[in-house]
Parts: C-alpha cells; structure tokens; sequence
C-alpha cells in the first residue's frame, strides 16, 4: 500500500510556452522515476499525463506550479485517470 501506480492529468496555464517548461517538467518527471509524456496546445496551455506512486505525483506538482524560472505559472490544473493507457 502506498506504492500503487496511479495517474494524473495535468493542464497548466501561464507563460509555459516557449521558456522549456515541457523540458523542465520531463527532468522532475525523470527525477521522481514517473513515466508519461508531455505536449503544448494550441490555446498556449501545457499538457501532462503522469503515472507513478501518489507520493511522487504529489513532488512533480508542487515542482509544475513553480515551474522554471522563466516560466509564469497561473495555474495548474489536476485530474484523476482511471486507465492511463487510453488516454
């Protein structure tokens, strides 16, 4: 218990575009040993589908609604996935 894989979405929205958010959120997806992936949208949001332990989730969204330093972060938005393999 505790190390069950579980999987969230992300959408974060701000100045996320363009200032290597996507790259920096890999790197702390990498550091906390998730898997998923990450793209940019068309309305200048980021997406995220992440899946690992709940704890190490909870470590990769405090560092998003930070992001790097060149980013503006306004908010990051956060969703339970039943079945990550689909989405």
């Amino acid at each position: 218990m505790g190390n069950e894989e579980i999987a969230f979405h992300f959408l974060i929205t701000g100045k996320v575009q363009g200032v290597g958010f996507r790259y920096f959120a890999q790197t702390v997806a990498v550091e906390f040993d998730l898997k998923g992936w990450v793209r940019n949208l068309i309305d200048g949001r980021v997406e995220a589908l992440v899946t690992g332990e709940e704890l190490k989730i909870n470590k990769f969204a405090v560092a998003i609604n930070k992001g790097p330093e060149s980013a503006n972060v306004v908010s990051v938005e956060r969703y339970p996935v039943k079945s990550p393999e689909t989405f």
